[in-house]
């Protein structure tokens, strides 16, 4: 235990009650996530955008909280060939950085995200972020 509150644990006791919804927490929407995306889908359909939703989830190796069920669950319900049309779904496996890790600047994770958005950007024209002159 003293190892535990080594750390700062203020937003542990908030964050397994949201998971486990025992203190009556809703997720709404995400109650059941596949059909949260499929609706979502729906709801990108009725727009026009001109573009698909891109989605990139960057997974951990070593990953204690979702393991390799919580990806295969999460890729299952953002790979799906009825929303191909609305959503374009990639995701990697970091195999060197763990659940705490995976965002943090350090492992590089972070890095590799902006340097794919900042070359979406570029692609799309920069008109899109600095408005039309």
């Amino acid at each position: 235990m003293k190892v535990f509150f080594a750390e700062n644990v203020s937003g542990a006791a908030e964050e397994a009650l949201l998971c486990l919804k025992l203190d009556g927490t809703s997720w709404d929407a995400c109650e059941d996530y596949a059909s949260c995306v499929g609706t979502l889908a729906e709801k990108l359909r009725g727009q026009h955008f001109g573009s698909k939703l891109s989605v990139r989830a960057i997974f951990s190796g070593k990953d204690f909280m979702i393991a390799s069920g919580g990806m295969k669950y999460f890729d299952g319900c953002w790979k799906r060939e009825d929303i191909m049309d609305v959503v374009s779904y990639k995701s990697d496996e970091h195999m060197r950085s763990t659940h705490d890790s995976v965002a943090t600047p350090e492992d590089g994770q972070v890095g590799l995200f902006l340097k794919d958005l900042r070359e979406r950007v570029v692609a799309a024209g920069s008109s899109s972020i600095e408005g039309k002159s």
